[in-house]
């Protein structure tokens, strides 16, 4: 082979390694993926495709009323609890009465979460309220603060803390017939009792 078919070869050889870098460096990226120039990593843009779906998915939408900052919609977890939902809200006022909501009820999407104030009456299905367990007017024994059990006909302060000290003492009611291990309630007063209260 002469000089000038070798030059030819040699030539022929550059210009396709030449192309196969040039086309291996400026290769498509897919949206999101920045090349670092010099480095051979690339920078893959945050919130970007299928994991920024997925997220939203995740996702829910939950009502907020009553004192909070700023009640309307807000956009929380999936896996969100009543507090978390209050936070997202810009939190609670300062007369708001978080003792009469589960602030570790869990929530689902289009509920609505009423903060009660001072006159406020909390609705049956008011998440996390201690008339959340479906029967409008009834009263959580393992919810409800004193204030809401002295609601209760025939209810007074004492009997109130006693229920309440006897659920923190010996852990959430079982059946509402517990209620007898509480002083001051007999059959009779457990009677006149089941037609207001409920579990949880």
């Amino acid at each position: 082979m002469g000089k000038s078919h070798w030059g030819l070869a040699a030539a022929m050889l550059v210009t396709a390694v030449g192309a196969g870098v040039f086309f291996g460096l400026w290769r498509p990226q897919p949206p999101g993926v920045t090349p670092i120039p010099g480095t051979g990593v690339v920078y893959v843009a945050p919130g970007g495709g299928e994991k920024a779906d997925q997220a939203r998915e995740t996702e829910i939408v939950v009502h907020v009323s009553g004192r909070v900052f700023r009640p309307g919609l807000v956009r929380v977890s999936a896996s969100a609890r009543v507090g978390d939902v209050i936070v997202a809200a810009g939190g609670a006022l300062a007369d708001a009465r978080l003792d009469e909501i589960n602030l570790a009820a869990p929530v689902s999407d289009g509920v609505q979460v009423v903060v009660p104030g001072p006159g406020t009456r909390l609705e049956a299905h008011s998440a996390g309220s201690e008339t959340a367990n479906g029967s409008s007017g009834l009263v959580s024994l393992n919810r409800a603060s004193v204030g809401r059990l002295e609601d209760i006909p025939g209810v007074g302060p004492v009997l109130a803390q006693r229920i309440v000290h006897h659920r923190q003492t010996n852990g959430p009611f079982r059946e509402v017939e517990d209620l007898l291990d509480v002083s001051g309630i007999g059959e009779r007063k457990l009677a006149d009792l089941r037609r207001h209260v409920a579990l949880p």
